[in-house]
């Protein structure tokens, strides 16, 4: 059993994801967004990415290709602790993708 040291500081924003790449803004943010809890629930990786302006487009990394960005991947059936990068507050983005399937992911900021 694991013991999880979290404390939200925000809300829980419910985030689909499919093969193609989408972003959902959240604005306003609570005062940091540096580390956030995401679950995802679905039977299906997800890879995510935040940044304070929307990416037209990000990528999964492909066997035999150079065609990945700066992603995470967020495991099926698991709830990962994760560092954006974000310090202030202001317009964050939240930007996913999967290289085959949908689902929800579960993103909540939290210190």
């Amino acid at each position: 059993m694991s013991v999880e040291f979290f404390t939200p500081v925000g809300n829980c924003y419910a985030v689909a994801f499919t093969t193609a790449s989408a972003n959902v803004l959240v604005s306003p943010t609570p005062s940091t967004m540096s580390q956030v809890r995401i679950t995802n629930n679905s039977g299906n990786l997800c890879f995510v990415s935040f940044s304070t302006t929307p990416i037209g487009n990000i990528d999964h990394p492909t066997a035999g290709t150079g065609n990945s960005t700066a992603t995470i991947s967020i495991p099926t059936a698991q709830t990962s602790l994760v560092s954006t990068g974000i310090t202030a507050p202001g317009n964050v983005y939240i930007n996913t993708i999967s290289p085959g399937g949908t689902g929800t992911i579960y993103v909540q900021a939290g210190v």
